[in-house]
C-alpha cells in the first residue's frame, strides 16, 4: 500500500481506526486481491468515484450509517470532507465518533419550516416523514418511535456552514422526501458538480414525468445516468464523462 494513502487513512480517522481499516485492506489484498470494495447498498459510490476522481467535498443528506450503505464512506477513506445529515440523533453520533473531520448535522430537511411527523422505524434505512413511504413501510418494518420534528432548508444548513458554492457532490436519499429536500437547495447559489439523488419509480422512456428529473433540467443540469433507482445529474463536463448505462 502506498505511503499517501496510509498517511490519509492516519488523518482522517486516527490511530485507532486507521490501523482497523489497514489491516482490513492488507488482508483484502492477501486473499482476495481482485475485490473492489463498495460500502454502498448497491455500489453507488463505484459510479460516483468514477465521474468526480480523487477528492473533492460532499453533502450527504440522510446519510445514515457512517459507513455502511454509505455512498460518500469511501470517498471520507480517500480524503474527502463534507456535510453530513440525518434525522436520527444515534446515527449523527456514529457520524461524529467514526468521521471526525466531516461536519455531521442532525435535522430533518424540507422546503418549508414547520412542524412535522417524523418516523423512525426500527430499520433505520426507511425512517422518513413522508406520509406515503411510511404507509407502504409499515406493512412489512416495526415502527421505533414517531416524534414531531421541527424541518430547515439545505440552504440554511450550507450557509450556516459557509459550504463553497460549487462543491463537489450533492447526495439525497431521504426516503420519499428527495424531492422537497432538492428544492430547498438555492441552485442559483449552490452549484454542485454532480448531483445523486433517489428517484423512485423514475421512466427512462418518459423521463419529464419525474417532477425531479424537470426540475434538475430547467436548473441546467443533465442526466448522465440511472442506476439502482438512483439519477446521477452533471453540472458541467466532470472527470468521468458522460455515461450512457441504466
Amino acid at each position: 500500500m502506498k505511503f499517501a494513502k496510509i498517511k490519509t487513512l492516519f488523518r482522517q480517522f486516527g490511530t485507532l481506526n486507521a490501523i482497523r481499516y489497514l489491516y482490513a485492506e492488507v488482508n483484502r489484498k492477501i486473499y482476495d486481491p481482485f475485490k473492489i470494495t463498495s460500502y454502498s447498498q448497491t455500489g453507488e459510490d463505484r459510479i460516483i468515484e468514477h465521474l468526480l476522481g480523487e477528492s473533492g467535498f460532499y453533502v450527504d443528506v440522510g446519510c445514515n450509517h457512517p459507513q455502511y450503505y454509505s455512498n460518500t464512506f469511501s470517498l471520507y477513506k480517500k480524503g474527502w470532507t463534507g456535510i453530513t445529515i440525518d434525522a436520527c440523533p444515534e446515527l449523527i453520533k456514529q457520524h461524529q465518533k467514526l468521521r471526525k473531520r466531516d461536519r455531521s448535522i442532525c435535522a430533518v430537511i424540507s422546503d418549508k419550516e414547520q412542524e412535522v411527523i417524523f418516523t423512525d422505524f426500527e430499520d433505520s434505512l426507511v425512517s422518513s416523514l413522508d406520509v406515503e413511504h411510511v404507509s407502504e413501510w409499515m406493512k412489512s418494518r416495526k415502527i421505533k418511535e414517531q416524534r414531531v420534528v421541527k424541518t430547515t432548508s439545505l440552504n440554511s444548513i450550507l450557509d450556516d456552514c459557509k459550504v463553497p458554492s460549487n462543491f463537489d457532490l450533492l447526495n439525497i436519499d431521504v426516503e420519499g422526501h428527495d424531492y422537497e429536500v432538492l428544492t430547498s437547495l438555492d441552485l442559483n447559489i449552490y452549484r454542485p458538480k454532480l448531483i445523486v439523488i433517489e428517484m423512485h419509480g423514475f421512466d427512462l422512456t418518459n423521463p419529464s414525468s419525474s417532477k425531479i428529473y424537470e426540475y434538475l433540467t430547467v436548473n441546467n443540469y443533465k442526466l448522465i445516468g440511472y442506476a439502482t433507482m438512483n439519477g446521477y445529474f452533471a453540472e458541467a463536463p466532470i472527470k468521468g464523462g458522460e455515461i450512457s448505462w441504466c
